[in-house]
């Protein structure tokens, strides 16, 4: 019974942690600076299976990732906005002013269609687990499990924090 209260305190830490994260994501005031480009980068990565892109740019005071739409759509020299999470410094917005038009762009881990998947699915089955701890009875695999999502959930904020501690 010693191991469910730790197990309980784990999963509880994890959905506290994504509960951070999206609130940090969407709630949280965001901090505008006005940046420079100065390189705009794109690689492609292949393996034998995949084939990814990576767009990134380069401002004087940051390096980020940008989506395709954002890096096509900036050029170097121009001058954008970039909103930054008040608590943890993450990229959250990009906007590109040009002339009296203001367009935005979701470029943060958490705001980008891969992250808000990544986010739920963790969150969902923190949740299902959290729920049905006890209806699994083989105890090697509620242990697999949990250690599962708390990887998982640690990768969630390494990701969102990426571009700031490291």
């Amino acid at each position: 019974m010693e191991d469910s209260k730790k197990h309980f305190l784990i999963i509880k830490i994890c959905i506290g942690i994504c509960l951070f994260i999206c609130a940090d994501a969407y709630f949280v005031p965001l901090k505008k600076s006005i940046q420079i480009i100065v390189d705009k980068t794109y690689v492609e990565n292949r393996s034998r299976r995949t084939r990814y892109k990576t767009f990134t740019i380069t401002t004087r005071s940051r390096t980020f990732d940008a989506t395709p739409t954002f890096y096509h759509d900036v050029s170097v020299g121009d001058t954008i906005n970039i909103f930054c999470s008040f608590i943890t410094q993450s990229i959250q917005k990009a906007s590109l002013v040009n002339g009296y038009n203001d367009y935005q762009y979701s470029i943060g881990f958490v705001r980008t269609g891969s992250g808000v998947i990544f986010t739920s699915i963790i969150f969902l089955g923190l949740l299902i687990f959290h729920i049905f701890y006890f209806d699994i009875k083989y105890l090697r695999g509620r242990l697999n499990l949990l250690i599962s999502l708390l990887i998982f959930t640690l990768l969630l904020f390494f990701f969102h924090v990426e571009k700031v501690f490291f």
